[in-house]
């Protein structure tokens, strides 16, 4: 059987998980606040950990997005996001806050989550109402809704991460772009628009994010060995492991 060339959803999630580690290694031993370093994003001994870790949201969503499109029971994926946003809460706020429970914002899996609730809607409102007009004017009131949430919870990314992953499933879907350009073309125009977007919403230094791009230009369309549930649990799980390390240390 002939292997196919590049990079499939499951190694894109394996580099976007080592990017995520190292840039919690800075997070947890290099800012909140850690005898190693400051309590600001850009201290000395975070910046190269963080700058690491700009590469990581991105593949993540770009991976959230096609396993989205791919998945047969979307319902069900909805569920599994919104299980592991609550099971990872603690695991976070130790993470960030150093507690464990902070009103400060909640983790990024809720975020993933928001995103495709927001496209579920989007898909049922196209079913259910048959007038374009009204699916629009609906569709527009879903996403002020949620941004209403996302802005009293703080989920990590914020409107930026939400409005990046609008953004990949979105823009595909242009009419005028997919007459213009290839699949594959679209894609990268998606990955550079939610990329823009992470940086005018969250942080200029969502800039380094653009090396995800030779990442993304290797997809090769397959979903790879199966290890859906190893890339759910690792989330909480590192956080566990990285705050259990610093708690020993100091």
């Amino acid at each position: 059987m002939k292997e196919h060339q590049g990079l499939s959803t499951n190694a894109l999630k394996i580099l976007a998980v080592l990017f995520m580690f190292i840039d919690h290694i800075g997070l947890i031993f290099f800012e909140v606040p850690s005898p190693l370093g400051d309590t600001q994003i850009g201290s000395i001994l975070d910046v190269p950990f963080r700058v690491v870790g700009r590469c990581a949201f991105p593949l993540f969503l770009f991976c959230l997005i096609e396993g989205y499109k791919h998945t047969s029971d979307k319902l069900n994926y909805m569920k599994r996001l919104s299980l592991f946003a609550v099971i990872s809460e603690v695991p976070y706020d130790l993470g960030n806050y150093h507690k464990i429970w902070s009103w400060q914002g909640c983790n990024v899996m809720v975020t993933m989550f928001m995103i495709i609730s927001t496209l579920y809607a989007f898909e049922f409102l196209s079913e259910k109402i048959k007038d374009s007009v009204n699916v629009r004017i609906s569709c527009i009131i879903t996403v002020c809704i949620i941004c209403v949430i996302i802005h009293f919870i703080s989920p990590d990314y914020g409107i930026g991460g939400y409005f990046a992953g609008l953004a990949l499933y979105l823009i595909p879907m242009v009419k005028k772009l997919q007459q213009k350009y290839m699949p594959d073309r679209l894609k990268l125009i998606a990955i550079y628009g939610s990329i823009i977007l992470l940086i005018i919403f969250c942080n200029v230094t969502e800039m380094f994010a653009l090396a995800d791009i030779p990442l993304i230009k290797s997809y090769n369309g397959q979903k790879g060995k199966s290890m859906k549930w190893f890339f759910y649990l690792f989330y909480p799980l590192h956080f566990v492991l990285l705050y259990g390390i610093y708690a020993v240390m100091f």
